[in-house]
């Protein structure tokens, strides 16, 4: 009897496993890169508390490693992108990097200095 019940749990076991398959792969989608707009949008709405789960994800992003803390790039046009990069629990650090050069780069580290360059671009 007991080498019944033991092959009756292994076949419902077995069928249980057949019965685990694969969700579907979740799919992303990028159609734009991130805009000036957007990001001051976002930033006057979140100040230094930005998540990267606050920015639509629609909008293009990388993920690369600086050694062992990920970062995740937002590309905004050929010379710019927007970088949110974990410090400590909860908090980021969010920059804005301006190429000026063909080696050299400006970032803007924080909400404020960010703001205050996007509102010099739009009186320029």
């Amino acid at each position: 009897m007991k080498k019944i019940l033991c092959l009756m749990l292994c076949a419902v076991m077995l069928l249980s496993l057949g019965a685990c398959g694969e969700d579907d792969p979740v799919e992303i989608t990028f159609d734009a890169d991130l805009t000036l707009d957007v990001l001051e949008t976002l930033l006057l709405e979140k100040g230094d508390a930005l998540l990267a789960t606050d920015i639509p994800e629609n909008y293009t992003y990388v993920f690369q490693n600086v050694g062992v803390v990920p970062q995740i790039i937002y590309p905004i046009d050929d010379t710019m992108s927007f970088t949110i990069l974990p410090i400590t629990d909860g908090k980021n650090m969010l920059v804005l990097s301006v190429k000026t050069g063909e080696t050299t780069t400006l970032d803007y580290v924080g909400v404020k200095d960010i703001l205050e360059f996007i509102d010099s671009q739009k009186n320029s």
